[in-house]
């Protein structure tokens, strides 16, 4: 009798114990997983969303769409530098998708560009990933390859690794060229080494001909290891790049050692004979 008295209240305190440890528990700590491949390589590090640039705090009196679009029908880039400054401003306070519907409505091809150029740069200090996937969503009539390398210059000076990085994700061809171009000569500025190794990662090409040249003609590199420095401009693919990188790197070497100079440009299989010819001429050296 005694059992069936208390198993009703055993019953009952094990119910209540059981929801104090259930609804007092913590939430679960899990995260979702996070799929790093729809980043560049470098944003693993250091996760930026991409999306295009926030808009923090936007004041209740920005100008309406007609209201800028008459302000920039009145521009003239060789006119009064204000005018222009107070338009662009007004346009980095705006959101993107604003920006984006002004654009498409001003005539002047030139003026568009010169605008969405002055606009990326502002934003690319502050988020230059978003700033960058924005711009390459732009439809073509929205001439964009100017802002782009603009804000990949922006990028490379706090994180040039990561602006590499997209560049290089673009695919073959002109804009991929003129983004690494732009990110990679601000990094080899700052640190040869480090942009040097980034650049052997990929093999020969024309997209790496501009920078690759511009570290061939480092004068230290030059005067420290001529070998190296030949090494890449004999990598340049390009057969007129290559011919002028070289003769570049034997102009300086030719003040100190011009036999060392001949030896090089008669064995060397980098260059056409009309391009040994050219360059032993060139430097009023035997041959």
């Amino acid at each position: 009798m005694q059992l069936n008295r208390l198993f009703p209240i055993l019953c009952v305190a094990l119910f209540a114990a059981l929801a104090a440890i259930w609804f007092g528990r913590p939430p679960s700590l899990a995260l979702p997983a996070f799929d790093h491949e729809t980043l560049p390589p470098s944003a693993t590090a250091a996760p930026i969303p991409p999306s295009p640039p926030a808009v923090a705090s936007l004041p209740s009196s920005l100008p309406s769409q007609e209201n800028l679009l008459e302000a920039i029908a009145g521009l003239r880039l060789d006119a009064e530098k204000a005018g222009v400054d107070s338009v662009v401003r007004m346009l980095a306070r705006q959101d993107p998708v604003t920006v984006e519907s002004i654009l498409r409505k001003v005539p002047d091809s030139e003026m568009c560009g010169y605008l969405l150029n002055r606009v990326a740069i502002q934003w690319a200090g502050r988020n230059p990933y978003g700033t960058a996937a924005w711009l390459v969503r732009l439809p073509a009539q929205v001439e964009h390859t100017q802002a782009l390398i603009s804000a990949g210059r922006v990028w490379a000076a706090t994180d040039p690794r990561g602006a590499a990085d997209y560049a290089a994700s673009f695919p073959a061809g002109p804009l991929r060229q003129q983004a690494i171009t732009a990110a990679v000569s601000v990094w080899i500025s700052r640190d040869l080494p480090q942009a040097a190794a980034w650049i052997n990662q990929f093999p020969p090409g024309p997209d790496f001909d501009a920078v690759v040249a511009q570290i061939a003609r480092d004068p230290a590199l030059i005067d420290a290891n001529t070998a190296a420095a030949l090494n890449w401009a004999e990598s340049i693919s390009d057969d007129a790049g290559r011919s002028q990188g070289v003769s570049l790197i034997l102009a300086r070497w030719a003040q100190c050692d011009p036999a060392a100079v001949i030896q090089y440009t008669k064995n060397t299989p980098a260059l056409s004979d009309d391009q040994r010819v050219a360059i032993l001429e060139h430097f009023h050296l035997g041959q």
